[in-house]
This record gives C-alpha cells, sequence and structure tokens, in this order.
C-alpha cells in the first residue's frame, strides 16, 4: 500500500501482453493440417498453434477485437504500457524485478513474451525466457498429460513449472534468481526432456 512495498519478482505463461496483435507469429505459427495423397502411410500432420486454429488474419482480427473490449473500446489503449505491457519503455521498465517467462514455440502470441523479454532485459532487469518447442498457449496447465491414452506427464509443462519453482525460491532466499543475467534475455530453448543429453530426441519428429 502506497509503495511501500516491491514486487521481488515475477513469472509469466504465454502472457498475451500486446494488444494491438501485430506480432509475425500470427502468421509464422499459424495452423496448419498437411497430408500428401503421394504419401498414403503418412497420415495428416497438425503443425502451428492448435489453440487458435483459425485463419492467421481472422486469429489477430479476433485477438484484437478482444483486446478492444478489454480497454474499453478505447484504440489508443492498445499500444498504452499500462494495459499493453509489450509497448512499454526502457524509462518505465528501470528498477523492475526480475521476469521469467515460458512460452510455446508454436503459439500465435510467442512474441508477446520473447519482445517484453527483450525488452526488458535491455533496460537492465533480470529476464528469463524459456521456449518450449512445438507446445501451444499456456501448456504448463497441461502437466497432467492432456488426457493422453498412456497416461504421460506433459514434461515440457512439468519442466517449466520446476523452473518456476526455481525461480521463486532463488529470490525467496538469496533476493536474487539464479544465474543473473542483464543486457540480454537468459534464453533457453527447450526440445527434449532435461536429463537425456544428446538422446533420441523423439517428440516431435519420426
Amino acid at each position: 500500500v502506497g509503495g511501500s512495498r516491491r514486487l521481488a519478482g515475477g513469472f509469466f505463461y504465454s502472457p498475451w501482453t500486446n494488444l494491438k496483435c501485430n506480432t509475425p507469429e500470427y502468421y509464422s505459427n499459424a495452423y496448419a493440417k498437411i497430408s500428401n495423397p503421394f504419401l498414403k502411410d503418412a497420415g495428416e500432420a497438425h503443425v502451428g498453434d492448435l489453440m487458435f486454429n483459425g485463419h492467421p488474419s481472422e486469429n489477430a482480427e479476433a485477438f484484437q477485437g478482444n483486446g478492444l473490449q478489454y480497454v474499453g473500446g478505447n484504440k489508443s489503449r492498445l499500444v498504452d504500457p499500462i494495459f499493453s505491457p509489450f509497448h512499454t519503455t526502457a524509462e518505465i521498465l528501470r528498477g523492475a524485478p526480475p521476469m521469467y517467462f515460458a512460452v510455446g514455440a508454436a503459439e500465435s502470441i510467442e512474441g508477446d513474451s520473447t519482445i517484453l523479454a527483450q525488452k526488458a532485459a535491455m533496460s537492465g532487469v533480470q529476464a528469463y525466457l524459456d521456449i518450449y518447442n512445438g507446445m501451444w498457449h499456456v501448456f504448463p496447465m497441461y502437466s497432467e498429460g492432456c488426457q493422453n491414452p498412456e497416461g504421460k506427464k506433459l514434461w515440457q509443462a512439468v519442466n517449466a513449472q520446476q523452473r518456476t519453482s526455481d525461480f521463486l525460491k532463488s529470490i525467496a532466499a538469496a533476493g536474487l534468481p539464479p544465474c543473473p543475467s542483464t543486457g540480454r534475455p537468459a534464453t533457453w530453448i527447450h526440445y527434449s526432456e532435461a536429463g537425456d543429453g544428446n538422446g533420441k530426441n523423439m517428440e516431435w519428429f519420426p
């Protein structure tokens, strides 16, 4: 109350930070179903953002429409840093606490995390960015495995939750996140489950 206490840190899972909805991932990560009649045994492949499988233009327009509702119809607020942190400035970010982001590499709003993490780091904030290959929006919520028939947990979600826990424990114990880094976000792209080194990497391709 009254600014007497400051946040020690913050973590964000697939945050929607850009209400303008104009990052390139709306197109480059758009959902697609791929099939080839000449490869009858190959079946269909599903790539991109499984959570939002409309046409890229429709997705971006729908998202921005939701954003406009959120800000009461005031279009200027779509780029107001208070409502849309993606558009923040170094002056606003300076002195902010450490930040941890976990985002899926297949998300339509992947750029909302990567750009904000980069801006934060360039403003002197300790920023940590974990990108998980093939993952969809807010995937850490599905750690139980999305009811898959084999009953296996979603290791990407479990890993993101564990790394969040490590981040918070370090701040609570030492007042600093693990491996402090400034200037650039400490970025890790996760392709395979931790602990298997350069193993088979069979998660996404045969």
